[in-house]
């Protein structure tokens, strides 16, 4: 009995020894395939969670909670970190932001300069003449004109006299025997120029000849002026443009490229003389325009005292100053006529011209000073 009970309690102790084995390696197993092991919730290890694994029993990338190479998460190929790097346009760069109501944002601005200081006017394109023509966008904003080199051409002030005007008085005859002795008083009448007048009581040679009122010449002045127009040697025109921020930084400007047949660099311009900015540093000075006050005095003239009427006689040998006629200038004696007509006097003198001086001179006006990059 003694040997029964022995043998019987070495198998119970050794069936009991072989099922803590397979506890022991159950326990194992459960603690290696648990995926909430080290979490401090004791209810993440489940049978769910050791099915976690696939249906074939192996781990998938990325199902253990290990990030992947898809997540976003882990180094790029570049070895930088996806979705953690600086947009263009963010406050970090300094660059101004996008524009986020469109899907590319702005484009980006091809020329960006600094903004004119305060007081000054641009940046504007300059242009030479002749072409001077009208500013085009993008500097179409405003436009002055500039100007050196003044030139002015030489003037001259003159004086000249128009035709006398003389009141001729009555007509004068005179006769003579033969031309030679006086004949008798002289005979005074004040016909009509181209009227026949009867001469026919005295049958004798005479001289025609007017009495000219000598006091009553008047001489006409005609004033002679030569001021030539002054010319520039170089005449610019400034066209101003208007222009934003656009994507540039703060402190500058988005501007375009001058038109065709404008000069290259851009400029900035205010009135008076004044100091470039370090930033347009290439200065000029030019005029905005001129002031003619060029004039020439009054001009006189003085009517001398050697006015003559002369005038042609036409002389017949009957009293009806017909047929026949003979032509005779006055003061010129002639045979005895019986009738006789006159053309309308002509004044025969000279008038004497006074002077005019020239007053007054052309002047540049209006400084601007022009700075250029």
């Amino acid at each position: 009995m003694d040997g029964g009970a022995t043998e019987s309690g070495a198998q119970a102790a050794s069936m009991a020894g072989m099922r803590g084995l397979c506890l022991l390696g159950v326990a194992v197993a459960m603690g290696c395939f648990n995926p909430g092991e080290g979490d401090d919730d004791s209810t993440g290890a489940s049978s769910t969670g050791m099915m976690d694994g696939g249906t074939n029993g192996t781990n998938n990338p990325g199902d253990d909670g290990t990030p992947s190479a898809d997540d976003g998460v882990g180094p790029d190929d570049d070895g930088s970190t996806s979705g953690d790097s600086t947009t263009p346009g963010d406050s970090s760069s300094g660059e101004p932001p996008a524009d986020s109501s469109s899907g590319d944002g702005p484009s980006v601005c091809a020329t960006c300069i600094l903004e004119p200081p305060p007081g000054w006017t641009g940046p504007s394109a300059r242009t030479d003449m002749p072409m001077r023509g009208d500013c085009v966008s993008p500097f179409a904003n405003n436009q002055l004109d500039i100007f050196d080199a003044l030139d002015v051409p030489a003037s001259a002030c003159g004086c000249d006299c128009g035709d006398a005007e003389v009141e001729c008085g009555p007509l004068e005859l005179l006769y003579f025997i033969g031309c030679g002795q006086p004949l008798g008083p002289e005979v005074f009448v004040d016909p009509t120029p181209d009227s026949c007048i009867d001469n026919t009581p005295i049958h004798n040679s005479v001289i025609g000849r007017f009495l000219e009122d000598q006091g009553s010449a008047v001489c006409p002045a005609q004033l002679t002026e030569d001021l030539p127009t002054p010319l520039w040697g170089s005449e610019q025109r400034l066209c101003d443009g208007v222009f934003d921020r656009g994507t540039c930084l703060a402190g500058e400007l988005c501007v375009g490229d001058a038109p065709v047949g404008f000069a290259p660099e851009l400029c900035i311009h205010r009135s008076g003389d004044e100091n470039c900015p370090p930033t347009y540093p290439n200065k000029t000075l030019h005029s905005t325009g001129l002031e003619d006050t060029r004039a020439c005095s009054e001009c006189t003239c003085t009517p001398g005292n050697n006015f003559e009427c002369e005038t042609t006689f036409h002389t017949y040998n009957n009293n009806i100053c017909d047929g026949d006629e003979n032509l005779v200038d006055s003061d010129t004696c002639i045979a005895s006529w019986s009738s006789f007509e006159f053309d309308e006097p002509n004044v025969v003198g000279a008038c004497i011209p006074g002077s005019s001086t020239e007053s007054g001179e052309v002047t540049a006006t209006g400084v601007e000073t022009v700075c250029c990059g």
